[in-house]
């Protein structure tokens, strides 16, 4: 069964209100299913993200209190608590002393940067010189798609750089990785591990597929092949050229299904 609360102007407890920054009343609708997998404080913080991603909610917005919100959704505080909380740390909500809870300003929170070719002004400056213009500003995110180990990993088993520099590029790595940690981020490294089977399977997938195709393809070119022999044969019959002594007339029966 799916609980459906919604919050506006006319039917919202005091101090449950959603104002935007010109003091106006806006409207906030959760629904929550008790019987989802989904915890509940889960529910709410992503309704409430996919609210201010989507432009519904608007930076400087005020949203309701925790313990007014948790009352109208008849949900533990503890739980408001939490979905908070959650938006909070991932710098969609701030959080202000005897205020409130605020929407903060989005745009630029998450950026993924993907691995592309050295442009020629970055090739003209020591290989981190791109990922240092690149790091995310305080209370920011990057997602950096193969980041700066393409250097020592591709690069190097493609032929693009000499086994002189790999030492140099380690050290690089090692002094750059130091500093932006000191200097409070929070590094993550996710490394995907595909065993040997698995690999097998993977590429046989991909193999099984092509030949697939590549059986697709030849029965269409077989079948290209036999419709133009069709065509030779029906062009007796089709030619609208007069006095051809090959011309005959074909009589269809449209009313036969």
């Amino acid at each position: 069964m799916e609980q459906s609360s919604r919050l506006d102007e006319t039917d919202i407890p005091s101090g449950c209100s959603f104002c935007q920054g010109d003091g106006k009343m806006n409207e906030l609708t959760i629904s929550l299913d008790p019987h989802r997998k989904t915890p509940l404080y889960e529910q709410i913080y992503g309704f409430i993200r996919e609210e201010i991603r989507g432009g519904r909610i608007r930076a400087g917005e005020r949203l309701p209190s925790a313990r007014a919100l948790s009352g109208y959704l008849s949900v533990s505080r503890s739980t408001v608590d939490l979905a908070y909380e959650q938006l909070v740390s991932e710098g969609y909500l701030e959080s202000v002393p005897c205020k409130g809870y605020f929407v903060c300003e989005i745009e630029g929170l998450y950026r993924l940067d993907e691995k592309k070719e050295e442009t020629k002004e970055e090739a003209m400056h020591p290989f981190l010189w791109r990922f240092w213009t690149k790091t995310p500003q305080r209370g920011r995110m990057a997602v950096y798609d193969g980041s700066w180990y393409i250097k020592v990993l591709s690069d190097r088993f493609e032929k693009k750089m000499r086994e002189s520099e790999i030492e140099n590029c380690y050290r690089s790595i090692c002094s750059f990785e130091k500093q932006i940690t000191e200097d409070g981020t929070l590094l993550i490294k996710l490394f995907l591990d595909i065993d040997q089977k698995e690999q097998k399977k993977r590429f046989d997938e991909v193999d099984n597929k092509y030949k697939e195709v590549l059986q697709k393809c030849n029965e269409m070119e077989k079948a290209i092949k036999q419709n133009a022999r069709v065509m030779d044969t029906m062009k007796p019959f089709l030619c609208g050229v007069k006095n051809c002594p090959n011309r005959k007339s074909i009589t269809f029966d449209t009313n036969n299904n």
